[in-house]
């Protein structure tokens, strides 16, 4: 039988520990051997760490990292837009992730389309409302504010 306890540290990380005795074979006197496995979301401080959606974490450091090489590596913006609506069809990302992404995008249409696309899997929508900073459009910054606030 697998036991998930996430366990909160002062590093900013989750801590799951497993019970992975059920992938073992049952010999003698039952000893549970437990690992710990880290959940970092390459974001520094993120709020958004331990928190879910739907049941589902956002994505980890790695997956995060790869996704920001995949757009940065990616000059055109129509690209790289359908890179991240192709990502979140399959991923969850914290506010700061969010943010992160945001940042790659200079067409404020485009950014808004992203984040269209990224709000129903963000694990912390609210925490993401200050990013309306990131628009000089003050109806796309309006617009991105709605649908934020709109998540639960």
């Amino acid at each position: 039988m697998k036991v998930k306890v996430r366990v909160k540290q002062k590093t900013q990380k989750t801590t799951t520990v497993v019970d992975d005795a059920e992938d073992r074979p049952a010999v003698g006197a039952r000893h549970h051997h437990l690992r710990q496995v880290e959940r970092d979301c390459g974001t520094s401080q993120d709020p958004g760490y331990d928190m879910t959606r739907d049941g589902q974490f956002a994505m980890d450091a790695e997956t995060f990292r790869g996704l920001l090489q995949a757009l940065q590596s990616n000059a055109n913006e129509i690209s790289r837009s359908e890179i991240c609506k192709t990502t979140f069809d399959h991923a969850y990302l914290t506010a700061a992730q969010l943010g992160a992404v945001l940042d790659l995008f200079r067409n404020e249409i485009t950014r808004l389309e992203v984040a269209q696309a990224a709000a129903p899997r963000v694990v912390n929508p609210l925490q993401a409302l200050g990013f309306a900073s990131k628009w000089k459009n003050s109806i796309s910054a309006q617009e991105y504010t709605q649908l934020m606030a709109s998540q639960r």
